[in-house]
């Protein structure tokens, strides 16, 4: 894997957090890189919007502001929903029961309290249903939008939710898919998508240009 798959990987998974400081001679060390490479990546992921340089002041993980996350959903909101209306057209039968059986780790992940599982369960399932969608431009668009991973910047707009409210979303998305009714699939996920921005719209509170941790 190559240096900047690396850090893109590491940053997307929570290695970093917001506005932490990418210090060159440590990524050199932390990924057996030359100092060239690391350079390299660092200008690939500032492109990409998951770094930020400053003059004199060098490299660090980009900060959302709230505004920024809500324009992410609103994409995600209008791409997912084509997805998940192509997904319920398009899927073949396995993908349909592997949907279903997923559907029902969750269930248990929020009976159990298992917030971990739901969390990894929930991102499987967005990505599951891009799979089934064989749409290549807005998976291209999904995945760069996800690295962005504003749930690490606004952890309180996703822990503000009840799991059962969104597994109650999911389960309306999952039962369009499997029954092949896209115009319900589209509008289930469109709502989903709806509701997280109503959420994210609750904790801007007046401060929508201010970045998580400023």
């Amino acid at each position: 894997m190559s240096t900047v798959d690396q850090l893109r990987q590491d940053i997307v998974n929570g290695f970093y957090n917001p506005r932490e400081r990418l210090v060159e001679v440590d990524l050199v060390e932390r990924y057996g890189a030359t100092r060239s490479a690391v350079r390299a990546a660092l200008l690939e992921l500032t492109s990409e919007g998951l770094v930020e340089r400053e003059l004199n002041r060098g490299a660090r993980i980009r900060a959302l502001t709230v505004k920024e996350a809500i324009e992410i959903a609103e994409a995600r909101r209008e791409l997912e929903a084509l997805c998940a209306r192509l997904a319920a057209e398009r899927a073949t039968d396995e993908e349909r029961t592997a949907l279903g059986r997923l559907v029902t780790v969750m269930q248990k992940a929020v009976a159990d309290g298992d917030i971990a599982t739901y969390m990894s369960s929930n991102a499987t399932f967005h990505t599951s249903i891009l799979a089934m969608s064989r749409h290549n431009v807005a998976a291209k668009i999904l995945t760069q939008l996800g690295n962005l991973n504003f749930n690490r910047h606004f952890p309180m707009a996703f822990a503000s939710r009840h799991p059962t409210v969104s597994m109650h979303e999911h389960e309306r998305i999952a039962d369009a898919i499997i029954r092949s009714d896209t115009a319900e699939a589209e509008a289930a996920m469109h709502d989903h998508l709806t509701s997280l921005i109503t959420v994210l719209l609750a904790q801007d509170d007046g401060a929508a240009e201010r970045p998580a941790g400023a």
